[in-house]
């Protein structure tokens, strides 16, 4: 089980159970806190991990950020990703988001995201597999590698979820 909240769900969250932050996250897999442009909080197995915001190109309009950062956190958390490389991605999306007027208005494809999420944090958020499995720390690629689609967990139902990255509120 996995909870997000912004910092004002938080908030209530811990009036309503009359339990602190670092209580909550050791109910859960993960707790994740949203804190706009400070960023987010991650919470796994009592360590914290803050999670920078993406700084977005433009700020245009920001309905949809939270739809948007909890997508990044679905790919990450159905494709296996750590949970640095997830809350970046989920920072990313968010800041895509951000950048565009509507809630529904954002596609792009996966070296898209690839690109983008380079700017920030110097790599792509997914490991390149080999022939033999291995991923891209023990294979290191050239600069000009194209970026391919991460390999989803077969025991995920949702691998097929996101064949193009994309956000819809509801």
């Amino acid at each position: 089980d996995y909870v997000a909240a912004n910092d004002y769900e938080a908030k209530l969250l811990q009036e309503r159970t009359g339990k602190s932050i670092e209580e909550i996250s050791r109910l859960v897999k993960a707790l994740v806190v949203t804190k706009g442009a400070e960023g987010s909080l991650v919470i796994v197995e009592g360590k914290s991990e803050i999670i920078p915001a993406v700084k977005p190109v433009q700020v245009v309009d920001p309905t949809g950020c939270g739809d948007a950062y909890r997508a990044g956190l679905l790919y990450g958390i159905a494709n296996d990703f750590d949970w640095p490389t997830t809350g970046q991605l989920a920072s990313l999306l968010g800041s895509i988001t951000n950048a565009q007027r509507g809630a529904q208005n954002h596609q792009f494809t996966l070296e898209e995201i690839s690109q983008r999420f380079r700017e920030p944090f110097a790599r792509a958020p997914w490991k390149r597999r080999g022939v033999s499995g291995m991923n891209s720390n023990d294979h290191p690629r050239s600069p000009g590698d194209p970026d391919p689609a991460p390999s989803p967990s077969p025991r995920s139902p949702a691998r097929s979820f996101f064949p193009g990255l994309f956000c819809a509120a509801g």
